[in-house]
């Protein structure tokens, strides 16, 4: 067919030599075979070349097309491929419709994305083969969309790939890649420290994929990003997010809670805060170290707003929770439940101030000293934490409490129906009953400024050396430096 010139047989006499060799080859096998086919298509290609009129030139391209894709011969097959499509006059809509279809797909392995995602697109406008062929050819297209954002992205084009990545969504919504794509763009405008644009893209995602199975990671970016764009409020309502997602380790979902009340703290929303800690309270008694610290952050949060009934109900918690850990007990948990014991022994002491001695002075007196005994007992429970800071601030209310009722009895009222005489009598009867008390006051704040000499000289100790000053003037009536400094020499 070649060897003799341009004659009138000779294109007829190559076709049927390619026919020929296709029949040759079904008695083959192994190398034979592959080899075989190797010439074969190249006797095709020079068939076509030769004789680019006849009616076949285009089928052989074609066959040669796809055996060399076949073949993993990428380069190859596109050249060919591209003589296809570009004949004249044109292969039929069959053909070129397979031509483009190598050309797809070689770029596409080739990993030439953008010349891949055009091949793909100019398939979409012919007539399909089959019916799936529409379904596979868009979700190449998203493919290809997706390849070039990553690309972009190793090539350190943050702009680029980030467009490249919402472009999936824009071009294929329907496509499996595009939220995969969304929540990429999202993920590297937050490594690229772009806080307002990130957030927009993780809340896309969040929209239009509400059921993802990436939403758990989402909500953790989110709270990253609005809390690092300082947006506290948002921040926190992600952390609280965080906190309830189950697929996550727990110690996640409390460390979120834990961020999530800081964060309500920095945005002066004191109730979502108080909520966020009761919150921790209730789910997370361990680790107690943490548990006690949040009942704290509850008593002095319920201060700060004057809820006094919800801070005497945390001091309380306190105290219980410390009484109830057992081995995790900790000097940290008893100093907070010895504050919160001696804070929740005020009550009683100004119930016990409350109580006004009248005549007759018997009922009053009965009342008082009842309410003194609760008050002691509060204090000295307070004390007996064997915290240095509040046993001294208990042994001075002790004092003032024995202080307090010698001083009330002195000044306890007088029967109206006395005579002068009677009066006189009952004022030395007073006298010998207040007298012990006060004594016995005297003794307690010496035994609390006592104190100085064992190194502890806080406002307490310096109250009781005050309060001797007045009560015993001749031996205390010294300045507290002059005290500190003697106790320093003992």
């Amino acid at each position: 067919a070649y060897d003799y010139g341009v004659h009138e047989n000779a294109a007829e006499a190559g076709y049927a030599a390619i026919l020929a060799a296709q029949k040759f080859e079904e008695g083959l096998t192994g190398d034979e075979l592959v080899a075989w086919r190797a010439q074969s298509v190249e006797d095709s290609l020079r068939f076509a070349q030769t004789f680019p009129e006849h009616e076949q030139a285009a089928p052989v391209m074609t066959n040669a097309a796809e055996e060399f894709f076949r073949n993993g011969d990428l380069l190859r097959a596109l050249e060919v491929s591209g003589l296809v499509v570009t004949l004249q006059p044109p292969a039929s809509m069959e053909l070129e419709r397979t031509a483009w279809t190598v050309i797809a797909h070689s770029n596409f392995d080739l990993e030439q994305y953008a010349s891949a995602e055009q091949a793909y697109q100019r398939l979409l406008t012919m007539p399909l083969a089959e019916e799936g062929d529409r379904a596979e050819f868009e979700d190449r297209i998203a493919a290809s969309i997706y390849r070039q954002g990553e690309q972009a992205q190793a090539a350190g084009n943050v702009d680029l790939a980030v467009a490249e990545f919402l472009r999936v969504a824009a071009v294929q919504p329907e496509s499996e890649f595009a939220p995969t794509a969304i929540y990429d763009a999202g993920a590297l405008l937050i490594i690229s420290l772009r806080w307002s644009e990130a957030l927009d893209v993780l809340e896309r995602f969040r929209m239009d994929y509400p059921d993802h199975p990436f939403n758990d990671d989402v909500t953790q970016k989110l709270a990253f990003a609005y809390m690092s764009a300082g947006m506290s409020g948002q921040a926190a309502a992600e952390y609280e997010r965080i906190a309830t997602l189950s697929g996550v380790d727990p110690e996640l979902n409390r460390e979120a809670l834990w961020q999530a009340a800081d964060l309500y703290g920095q945005q002066g929303a004191m109730a979502d805060q108080r909520r966020v800690y009761a919150e921790i309270v209730e789910r997370y008694p361990v680790p107690f170290d943490e548990s006690i610290e949040a009942r704290h952050k509850l008593a002095e949060l319920a201060r700060e707003a004057d809820d006094w009934a919800d801070r005497q109900k945390w001091l309380a918690a306190i105290v219980a929770a410390d009484a109830s850990a057992g081995v995790a007990r900790n000097p940290r948990s008893m100093t907070l439940a010895a504050e919160a014991k001696l804070e929740l022994a005020g009550p009683t002491r100004d119930a016990f101030m409350a109580v006004k001695l009248t005549a007759p002075l018997k009922e009053s007196l009965k009342l008082k000293k009842e309410r003194m005994e609760t008050a002691l007992a509060a204090y000295g429970q307070a004390a007996d934490y064997g915290i240095a800071s509040v046993t001294t601030a208990a042994t001075y209310e002790i004092a003032n409490l024995y202080y307090g009722l010698s001083q009330d009895l002195i000044n306890s009222e007088r029967p109206a129906e006395l005579t002068a005489e009677e009066l006189e009598q009952y004022e030395i009867l007073l006298e010998e009953q207040a007298f012990p008390f006060e004594e016995q006051a005297i003794e307690i704040f010496e035994s609390n400024a006592a104190r100085s000499r064992d190194g502890v000289y806080d406002q307490w100790v310096r109250a009781s050396f005050a309060r001797l000053a007045e009560l015993m003037p001749a031996r205390y009536a010294k300045n507290e430096r002059s005290e500190n400094i003697v106790a320093a020499l003992d």
